[in-house]
């Protein structure tokens, strides 16, 4: 299964995001086009909530693959990422997409931005998800599918708990003993300092005379 995992992980993705989104087509209301108007509103909310792009891309990708086991608990096609579960018969794909992506989406805000870029990130969330779930008739298929969606998006954020994504590193905590020194330089033509180290600049030089780097041991 671990072996499996990163091109499953690839193969997810690739499949939830671009725009073709062929896995998915078949599967009752839940569009191509539904799955990425919400990749354009997790954008959003990610950006309020005070993520910037390479941030974001952990939650995004968090919320994607939620969907994609939410999906596949409906209509079971590939092997699940991380809920292997099936959802009640008749389950309404377009709301498990919606609750996967709402829990998701909240779940992933903890650890960045301040608690009002928290509150406006949700409140653009909840509107998105209240518009979504207007669309869908009210009844048991409606109710089925946001179960699956839910519990999707709980798998997916127990995964992702402990990722360190959030840890917070105190950089006078960290031992630095033995470590090479940085220096800053700046072009003569004063464009922008150039941060280096004397690791960093062994390679260089290796790299550019195409031989490799052999560190001579200390004679004894």
């Amino acid at each position: 299964m671990n072996g499996r995992r990163p091109r499953l992980r690839t193969f997810a993705l690739l499949t939830l995001t671009l725009l073709g989104l062929t896995a998915l087509a078949g599967i009752g209301p839940a569009r191509a086009d539904e799955i990425t108007d919400w990749n354009v509103i997790a954008l959003e909310v990610l950006a309020l909530g005070g993520q910037n792009p390479v941030v974001a891309t952990r939650g995004v990708a968090m919320a994607h693959l939620a969907v994609h086991d939410a999906l596949n608990a409906i209509d079971r096609r590939y092997e699940p990422y991380v809920y292997d579960a099936r959802s009640e018969p008749g389950a309404a794909p377009a709301a498990a997409v919606a609750a996967a992506m709402r829990v998701v989406l909240i779940g992933a805000l903890p650890g960045f931005g301040t608690p009002e870029q928290h509150a406006k990130a949700k409140e653009r969330v909840e509107a998105a998800y209240a518009a979504a779930l207007a669309k869908i008739p009210e009844g048991r298929a409606r109710q089925d599918g946001i179960a699956a969606g839910q519990a999707a998006a709980s798998a997916m954020l127990t995964l992702r708990k402990a990722d360190g994504a959030t840890a917070q590193v105190h950089l006078s905590s960290v031992d630095w003993t033995g470590a090479p020194a940085v220096t800053l330089t700046r072009p003569a033509d004063g464009g922008t300092y150039v941060a280096s180290s004397s690791v960093a600049r062994r390679y260089i030089a290796a790299a550019r005379s195409t031989r490799p780097l052999v560190q001579k041991s200390s004679p004894n």
